[in-house]
């Protein structure tokens, strides 16, 4: 039976820094145990303030998703913020919205992408490369900004073209070879075009909730799409999805339960995915 890996994702909604909150599960055989990462992503600038988050997270999570340019493209921040969140125990993702080798200031890039797994091994699960590629297309026509991803799509006779167009364009970029070049798994976050997603490469689709759209049509797009291609999948939860009635929560219940308060961090709203179509809210 070919090994199916289930992510479910959960957000805390923080204003000042984001905190999406990650559930992944991992079932690799009938016989093997499942395996949960449930984490929370750092999306500032100082190590300082990393590692105060992986202190105040590590005690009720394993994953730990590096969203931030300017540690990202800082490869001393980025190793000793790494280092840190393994250290604590936890699993590490790093975002980046291009991979260049070629460019001087990024030279060690190359190094750094094929020593990952010699330096933390299976706690380095993969780089987060490119953000809503399938939403920004349908948005804007184009899957990120620029004139190559314009020029991508322009005169594409009908859907068929296009959509042949829109997969080979993100698996020829150069950030992309760089990354599959090491072998290491792609994640990126999406709020459509899952099915093209996975054909463009991505070995896993977090599906955004929230903004009042159906939950359940975008859980089973992402989903059906990851089951039918044997990719992973899980759903990762926005702020605007709690204003919905069927998600309120009390919030001083939330206030009093919340690891990362609502005093300490503006405001605090985990909801946690057991499942694939409704939350259930876990105390800590």
């Amino acid at each position: 039976m070919k090994s199916a890996l289930v992510l479910t994702l959960v957000a805390l909604v923080i204003f000042g820094v984001s905190l999406p909150v990650y559930l992944f599960c991992s079932n690799k055989s009938e016989t093997v145990e499942e395996q949960f990462f449930f984490g929370v992503t750092y999306g500032s600038n100082t190590t300082w303030e990393a590692k105060l988050l992986i202190d105040k997270v590590k005690g009720y999570t394993n994953l730990f998703i590096i969203d931030s340019w300017d540690i990202s493209t800082n490869e001393t921040s980025l190793n000793e913020i790494s280092q840190y969140a393994v250290n604590a125990g936890l699993s590490v993702i790093v975002y980046f919205d291009y991979v260049f080798y070629e460019v001087e200031q990024w030279s060690w890039l190359r190094n750094w992408m094929e020593t990952t797994r010699q330096r933390w091994g299976e706690k380095f699960l993969g780089i987060y490369l490119y953000d809503e590629p399938g939403g920004k297309q349908i948005d804007t026509n184009q899957w990120r900004s620029g004139s190559s991803a314009r020029e991508a799509m322009e005169n594409a006779s009908d859907y068929s073209d296009a959509a042949s167009r829109f997969v080979k364009d993100i698996s020829s970029t150069i950030s992309w070879r760089n990354v599959k070049s090491v072998n290491l798994p792609i994640f990126t976050s999406d709020y459509a075009l899952y099915w093209f997603d996975y054909l463009a490469g991505y070995d896993a689709v977090f599906v955004e909730l929230g903004w009042n759209i159906s939950s359940i049509q975008q859980l089973a797009l992402c989903r059906g799409a990851a089951n039918v291609q044997g990719k992973d999948w899980g759903p990762s939860s926005h702020g605007p999805t709690m204003n919905h009635p069927t998600w309120q929560v009390d919030q001083k219940y939330m206030e009093k339960w919340s690891p990362l308060t609502m005093q300490e961090q503006s405001m605090s709203l985990p909801s946690i995915f057991r499942g694939t179509l409704k939350p259930t809210l876990t105390a800590y």
